[in-house]
């Protein structure tokens, strides 16, 4: 009997153990996934304000095409990508072409291109696009024209926010990683 109930206890904790490596695992691709999201949302911006320039050569616009194509891959694969290696395998993907789309811009305008995938894009959710305000003038972020009016109306959005060690924080507070965001130390 003894060996019965020794038996039965070392099977609940291997369960217990297999189920708290599987919940860690799920969020670890949760979290994973949600940061390569917000990236290739920026992607997304930064690519449509770029194309909507009137005066955007034609050699440029391969730069579009191919910014588009790896934010549909990145839409399309991320929700069947089964580990965050296979989210982090991507990254590299998503960072060469928001440094297209910033080289080509900055090739047009003539200002260098920041490192930073969110600069230039809404700071209460970057798919927003390009803001509208600068920091401090509707509050402490740059705001695309919906969220300036939401806050002009005494309804101050709430930033997007991302899970990151089980808890909610803005999204740029997340930890992206040197690949993602050359601008956050490793």
């Amino acid at each position: 009997m003894l060996i019965l109930i020794a038996v039965l206890g070392g099977a609940w904790a291997t369960a217990l153990g297999v189920g708290a490596r599987g919940r860690r695992t799920r969020r670890e691709i949760t979290e994973a996934r949600g940061r390569a999201r917000v990236c290739a949302d920026a992607l997304r911006a930064h690519t449509m304000e770029l194309a909507r320039r009137p005066d955007l050569p034609p050699d440029a616009r391969r730069h579009v095409e191919h910014a588009l194509g790896v934010y549909a891959d990145a839409i399309s694969s991320l929700p069947e990508m089964r580990s965050a290696e296979e989210v982090a395998a991507f990254g590299p993907r998503l960072r060469g072409a928001l440094d297209e789309i910033a080289g080509a811009t900055a090739a047009i305008t003539g200002v260098p291109a920041p490192a930073d995938p969110f600069t230039g894009l809404c700071g209460i959710d970057p798919a927003h696009g390009a803001p509208v305000t600068a920091p401090g003038e509707a509050g402490p972020r740059a705001l695309c024209e919906a969220c300036r009016d939401a806050f002009q109306a005494g309804d101050p959005p709430a930033p997007r926010m991302l899970f990151e060690d089980g808890g909610p924080v803005p999204f740029d507070a997340a930890r992206y990683g040197p690949v993602l965001r050359p601008d956050q130390a490793p």
